[in-house]
C-alpha cells in the first residue's frame, strides 16, 4: 500500500512565501527583458509582496513608456491596491493598446480615490454602455451616481458585455 507524503502545512502559504521571497528587482528584469513566463506570475507576486517592492515597481511604473511594459507593470496591481494612488496613472486608461488599457483600468479601479471616480463618471457619461467602466464604480460609488450607472442600463451589443455588465452591478451594490 502507497504512504501519503508528510504533511508540509498549507501549499498556498508554501506559495505565497516564495513569491514574497522574489526582490521587486527581479521582477522588473523579468519585465525588461520580456520574460512571457513570467506573465502569469506577476498578478501572484503582486498580491504577496511587501509595500517596499510594490513600491519600487510602482515607480518603475511612472517612468516607463513601453506599453507591453507597462502592461505588465499594470499586472502586479491586478489584486491590489496600489501603496500611494497616483493620478497620473489614469492616463494610461485612454491608451490605444487594448491590453493595457484593460490591465490599466483594472488595477486602478481597485483603489479607492476620487480620482477614479471622476474619471469613471466622466467616461460613463460619454460612453454609457461601456461595461468596464461600471467596475471602477465597485470601490468608488457614491451616493447619487445611481443616475450614471441607470444609463448603462442599455442594450449591449454582445453576451459578453451583457454579463460584464451584470457583474459590475453585482459587484457595486453588494460592495456597497
Amino acid at each position: 500500500e502507497r504512504q501519503k507524503p508528510p504533511f508540509r502545512g498549507n501549499g498556498l502559504e508554501q506559495r505565497a512565501a516564495r513569491l514574497r521571497a522574489i526582490p521587486a528587482a527581479e521582477v522588473l528584469r523579468r519585465i525588461e527583458q520580456g520574460d512571457r513566463d513570467w506573465l502569469g506570475k506577476l498578478r501572484g507576486w503582486g498580491r504577496h509582496a511587501e509595500g517596499a517592492d510594490l513600491l519600487v515597481v510602482q515607480n518603475a511604473l511612472l517612468e516607463e513608456r513601453d506599453p507591453l511594459k507597462l502592461a505588465q507593470l499594470f499586472a502586479v496591481f491586478g489584486g491590489r491596491t496600489l501603496p500611494v494612488f497616483d493620478a497620473r496613472l489614469l492616463e494610461h486608461g485612454e491608451s490605444p493598446d487594448h491590453e493595457l488599457r484593460r490591465l490599466a483600468l483594472h488595477a486602478l479601479g481597485k483603489n479607492t480615490h476620487e480620482s477614479v471616480r471622476r474619471y469613471a463618471l466622466e467616461r460613463l457619461s460619454a460612453r454609457p454602455s461601456d461595461p468596464t467602466l461600471l467596475s471602477r464604480l465597485v470601490h468608488n460609488y457614491a451616493r447619487g451616481d445611481e443616475r450614471q450607472i441607470d444609463a448603462a442600463l442599455v442594450a449591449q451589443p454582445s453576451d459578453a458585455a451583457a454579463h460584464a455588465l451584470v457583474w459590475s452591478l453585482l459587484d457595486i451594490y453588494e460592495r456597497n
